[in-house]
């Protein structure tokens, strides 16, 4: 109404003030929309570029989907279909999974546990110190503003916008629960409940983990665990060499089937392994001796090294055993296998047999990288090509507008492809690969469902380049 009074008296200064104010409330009303499509569709990698578009209406479309089950098989291969036999089965599954404890579990050997590294009284009483109230306001902060509502309908950027009310109510909130150890439910209403990580650790972990372990030490990533082992197995194909062996132990759900208590102990595996290393009559594998490593763990992957010889090898495998016993750290043998080098084939049938294991070969794959003893090849990055072409040519692309498209291709391929630049020298054929799969996404049109390189016309000389930066690396085309 307002603006058809100005259009029939244009200096109408009461009609324009309410026309200014309809459009304020509107441009708000519009980001309040946007920012809850967006909080919808998930879309982690986007901030910049596209607004209220068809592509989060598509996200949310595809979340709704995914989210939804409306067929479920059991163990018995049978069809259910309601949602009341559905979420029975659902509920049956993870409570086998986790809930169910052991009958009978051996006991820790306790000298076992205290043969290896302890923490000092004054570093366990850092672990259980008081928490401030700066660390309550680093907390905050550090949620995304885009994270999911509590049951109470407000997310994180309530918080951060009404910290300076609210914050005595979280203070003392947070203080009664580590005083009493008691947590209103409502705070925690999840079907899972996951332990939290603090950072208290990080100062004396390097005291309690071996430092071979090096996804846990700080300044140190999973990257280092993957070089280390690599670095084991570099003469595995080489002839003429000192007899070695490295067992791959595949877990079964690993830290969701082990019982709760012994979390308290779950240094035991390295204890006990490393009572079997001490031993006069136990040889190491050739390149682990002075690193004082015989085995590698993080989270599931499990590797053990020794000399490829039935006693060192039968000797390792007991003591992970003993643990499986202790822990219900269960191997799956049939998923598992053992690399064997420098001996005959007579000697490595014996090892494969004498565990019970099937005789693996390289490369394979450990902490989501190949593992190989020679140069990386292009055929190896094969599955790194396969996994970046999806996420640039899937349907969410299709919706995209040009800074969109730029923001994908920042935070989506060179994530993926930054994670192998740490521990392999990458073959100039699979960066070329990379490139021209990104470049022809950015400088793309979409024509009848299909993307095709835009016409950049006559005036441009064929001795100029399009180039753009992105965070240091430049795509030339």
């Amino acid at each position: 109404m307002a603006q058809s009074t100005i259009i029939s008296n244009p200096d109408d200064s009461v009609a324009q003030e309410t026309e200014k104010g309809c459009l304020t409330k509107l441009k708000l009303f519009l980001k309040v929309q946007e920012s809850a499509y967006m909080q919808k569709s998930r879309i982690q990698s986007l901030q910049l570029g596209d607004s209220n578009s068809k592509f989060f209406f598509s996200a949310m479309k595809e979340r709704y989907t995914i989210n939804s089950i409306d067929v479920l098989y059991d163990e018995h291969g049978t069809k259910l279909s309601t949602e009341t036999e559905i979420q029975g089965e659902i509920k049956k599954f993870y409570e086998k999974l986790i809930g169910i404890a052991a009958s009978t579990l051996t006991g820790i050997d306790v000298p076992i546990v205290r043969h290896g590294k302890q923490l000092s009284a004054e570093d366990a009483d850092l672990l259980i110190v008081l928490v401030t109230n700066e660390e309550i306001d680093s907390a905050i902060k550090g949620i995304n503003v885009n994270k999911a509502p509590g049951i109470d309908g407000f997310n994180s950027l309530f918080f951060h916008k009404t910290w300076s009310i609210v914050k005595a109510d979280v203070y003392n909130a947070v203080t009664e629960f580590f005083d009493t150890g008691i947590l209103l439910k409502q705070v925690n209403n999840t079907a899972v409940t996951l332990i939290p990580k603090i950072q208290n650790a990080s100062c004396v972990i390097g005291k309690a983990v071996h430092c071979a372990q090096d996804g846990f030490i700080p300044g140190k990533n999973i990257a280092y665990n993957i070089l280390l082992a690599s670095e084991k197995i570099k003469c595995y194909s080489t002839k003429n060499i000192s007899p070695r062996c490295m067992i791959k132990v595949d877990l079964k759900k690993a830290y969701d089937s082990i019982e709760w208590p012994f979390l308290e102990s779950i240094e035991y595996l390295s204890r006990c392994l490393a009572v079997v290393e001490n031993q006069r009559d136990f040889k190491d594998h050739p390149r682990c001796k002075k690193l004082n490593i015989t085995h590698m763990m993080f989270a599931d992957d499990l590797l053990m090294f020794a000399r490829a010889d039935i006693p060192y090898v039968s000797a390792i495998f007991q003591a992970f055993t003993k643990v499986s016993k202790a822990s219900r750290f269960e191997a799956n043998l049939h998923q598992s296998d053992v690399y064997v080098a420098g001996v005959t084939e007579a000697v490595a049938s014996q090892v494969v047999d004498t565990l019970g294991i099937a005789k693996g070969s390289f490369p394979f794959k450990n902490l989501g990288v190949p593992l190989i003893t020679r140069k990386l090849r292009f055929t190896y990055c094969k599955p790194l090509i396969e996994k970046t072409v999806p996420r640039i040519k899937g349907w969410e692309a299709k919706f995209l507008s040009y800074a969109g498209r730029l923001q994908l291709v920042k935070s989506v391929p060179f994530g993926i492809h930054l994670y192998w630049c740490q521990i392999f020298v990458m073959p100039k054929k699979e960066m070329k690969e990379i490139q021209k799969i990104c470049v022809m996404f950015l400088w793309s049109v979409l024509v009848k469902g299909q993307r095709k390189l835009m016409f950049l016309g006559e005036f441009m000389s064929s001795q100029v380049m399009w180039r753009v930066e992105l965070e240091g690396l430049d795509y030339l085309e």
